[in-house]
């Protein structure tokens, strides 16, 4: 019996073939060569732009290491890094157009009046698109 209790582990940890996850010997500012040197050839990669992650795992254990501009930036289990998910599983691609507020301007009445008074002294607009496009303006303002 004591001979089958011994047998289980060893062929337990025969059957882990997977680098061993030993992220004590990694250091923030490593290369990604020297994390390979230490750690082995990683499960996965996967990589986003700058940002890289080499995947490590044993049979209950996940650890990843994280590189921008091939250099580590941080390191850890599962769950050490923001949530106890696949850090990989956050690389987003966001392909949405985004406006930066310094180009977005408010509406400022004053502009407007002052652009419709030119208009008006250089003849572009009658005295009646004056007003009508002042009262717009007015309008606009109060919203």
């Amino acid at each position: 019996m004591r001979k089958a209790l011994l047998v289980v582990p060893i062929i337990m940890m025969m059957g882990c073939d997977g680098p061993a996850v030993n992220l004590q010997k990694i250091s923030i500012g490593m290369s990604e060569q020297q994390v390979i040197k230490i750690m082995g050839k990683p499960r996965t990669v996967a990589q986003q732009g700058k940002v890289k992650y080499l995947s490590y795992e044993e049979t209950y254990y996940k650890g990843y290491v994280r590189l921008i501009d091939e250099k580590v930036e941080s390191f850890g289990r599962q769950g050490d890094f923001d949530s106890a998910k696949d850090p990989t599983q956050k690389i987003i691609i966001d392909k949405t157009d985004k406006i930066a507020m310094d180009s977005v301007t408010k509406f400022d009445l004053a502009t407007e009046l002052a652009k419709l008074d030119k208009l008006k002294k250089d003849g572009l607009i009658t005295a009646e698109d004056y007003e009508l496009l002042k009262k717009r303006a007015i309008e606009k303002a109060k919203e």
